[in-house]
Formats: structure tokens, sequence, C-alpha cells
């Protein structure tokens, strides 16, 4: 009857221990998804300020007669008595397919910038059991 006492306080232990530790390691997998949707943010951020940049270099040439030309003809217009004819290029191959004998590498153990190592991977299963995972809206489609 002891050694079952003993042995029933001894998971209640483990069990309290493993839970503390979950909640000990919460904010720590927030910060990490915080600071993974900032650098995907700031990304964000300097790919619109670049097409920005783009657009607004092209503001003179649209603003002459050629300019408006070109930029309606790369829209599909054409002129009265024009025949549009309209071209396309075959799509890409396929990659290559693996090679079925040879492994694929893995990452080592934490890999800095793979984001695909196995702390990485406990760390993303562990923050979707405690639900604490924020999942970022899918792109819309260009």
């Amino acid at each position: 009857m002891r050694a079952l006492k003993r042995a029933v306080l001894c998971v209640a232990a483990v069990l309290m221990l493993g839970y503390l530790g979950v909640v000990a390691l919460r904010p720590f997998l927030l910060d990490r998804e915080a600071r993974a949707e900032v650098r995907r943010l700031k990304a964000a951020v300097a790919a619109a300020e670049a097409a920005n940049e783009a657009l607004r270099q092209r503001i003179p040439l649209l603003k002459t007669e050629k300019g408006i030309e070109v930029e309606a003809r790369r829209h599909g217009w054409v002129r009265p008595g024009e025949v549009l004819i309209q071209t396309s290029e075959p799509p890409p191959p396929p990659p290559p397919p693996a090679k079925a004998g040879k492994p694929q590498p893995t990452p080592a153990l934490g890999a800095v910038g793979s984001g695909e190592g196995l702390l990485h991977r406990f760390l993303d299963w562990l923050a979707e059991v405690l639900g604490c995972r924020h999942r970022p809206a899918p792109a819309p489609a260009r």
C-alpha cells in the first residue's frame, strides 16, 4: 500500500512539474511567435515600399503621350483599325523528381534561420498544443 501511495505521489509530482514547465514556456513561445510576425510584417512593408517607389518613378513617364500609349497597350488596348494579336508562353517544366534511394538531409537541432530543426518543430508543436500559436491570415492571391 505504501509503494502504491509513493508511486501515485511520484506521478502527481511529475505531472505537476510538467504542467509548471509548460506554463513557464508559454511566454517564450508567445514571444517567439510575435518576433516571427514582426519579421514577416517588416518584410511585407519593405516589399510594399519598394513597389511604391517603383510606381512613383513611373509617374513622370505616364504623364507623357508615349507613356500613356505604352501603358494602354500593356493592358490590351488597341487603336481603331488595329488587330490585337495575343501570344502566350509555354508553362515552365516541372521540377525533377526527388531521388527515391537518397534521403533528404535534415537541418541540425535548432539550425539558425532554418525554422525546420528538431527544436523548432518541437516548439511549434508545443505552441499548437497550448493554443498560443498565432496563425496569420493567408496572403491574398495576386
